[in-house]
């Protein structure tokens, strides 16, 4: 095989995967213009796992994800004093919206939070509304197809924690989620999360 006819290969290529984008092109659709159910990708969510999807919610539609009950436990032992804390967290939900074909806007509420903790023979009990996430959710790769896609999602958590077992502070952070297609319809989820975070009274 010559050049040129590696040339015309390389040319038709490019001129195809341009033709098919331009079919599959979706970059009009926003907030106020819908994408329609015709083109609409296949529904992904960031729950129940704990690993967020590259995935976003297509442009002018709603979504909501809701853990029923999620109940945390941490056992720590320090100085022979065994301190164990459980939580339990009611109704936690994400609403999502789709700004663009890449973004979406997502707000974590967590409407009751319940916590225990019992160090040695004491124990004390907190009941209230828990914190308010704010997070967006930007496309990188792989967002109407692939084998792999990739999406950045900063966030920030509001302190709307009306009780005393929390810090009381705005945090934030940086969550880099990628997925992976696997043959016989697997698939592979990972991500990085980077937390910016304070002690209590530091404010953000």
């Amino acid at each position: 095989m010559n050049a040129s006819q590696i040339g015309i290969i390389l040319v038709s290529f490019i001129v195809g995967g341009s033709s098919a984008f331009a079919q599959n092109d979706k970059s009009m659709y926003t907030l106020f213009r819908q994408t329609p159910r015709s083109q609409m990708r296949e529904l992904t969510t960031d729950r129940p796992d704990k690993t967020e999807s590259p995935i976003t919610v297509d442009a002018g539609h709603f979504q909501i994800e809701t853990d029923m009950v999620t109940s945390p436990r941490d056992r720590v032992r320090e100085n022979g004093v065994e301190t164990e804390t459980r939580s339990y967290d009611v109704m936690v939900s994400n609403l999502k919206v789709g700004l663009t074909n890449s973004m979406d806007l997502q707000i974590v509420l967590t409407p009751y939070h319940y916590q225990s903790v019992r160090a040695g023979n004491s124990e004390g009990h907190t009941s209230n509304f828990g914190d308010t996430v704010v997070r967006l959710k930007y496309n990188l790769v792989g967002n109407d197809g692939g084998d792999f896609s990739a999406g950045l999602m900063p966030f920030v958590k509001l302190p709307t924690h009306s009780g005393d077992d929390g810090n009381r502070n705005t945090e934030g952070g940086l969550i880099v989620p990628f997925g992976f297609s696997l043959p016989k319809n697997f698939s592979l989820g990972m991500m990085a999360q980077f937390n910016h975070s304070k002690s209590e009274g530091a404010g953000f």
